[in-house]
């Protein structure tokens, strides 16, 4: 886990997302539920990482873990990212995570 935060925070993952990434992940490992750390917000960019983390729930987190990721999350990293105005390449981001997590094994 501390590997794939370092690989988000070092390409400049949104901290919402990363933290929403995360959590998911560790509810999985201790088979807990919840909702999108975002949930009940009504701002749009959580109202998108909310849909993006259920989503993902569907998918499942362990399948996030073999790099099978939710096709929104680069639409709510691209988000993210332009309000905040971070130098990121929101295009790639998903295949970048999945490359930089399971490419050099």
């Amino acid at each position: 886990m501390e590997q794939l935060k370092a690989i988000l925070v070092a390409i400049n993952t949104p901290e919402k997302v990363t933290k929403a990434l995360l959590l998911g992940i560790q509810q999985w490992i201790d088979k807990t539920s919840s909702y999108a750390p975002t949930f009940g917000s009504l701002s749009g960019l959580d109202i998108l990482l909310a849909d993006t983390w259920s989503d993902q729930q569907c998918i499942g987190w362990y399948n996030l873990c073999l790099g099978q990721l939710s096709l929104k999350w680069n639409k709510t990293v691209q988000a993210y990212t332009h309000a905040s105005n971070v130098s990121l390449d929101t295009d790639h981001w998903a295949s970048l995570v999945i490359y930089l997590r399971y490419g050099n094994i």
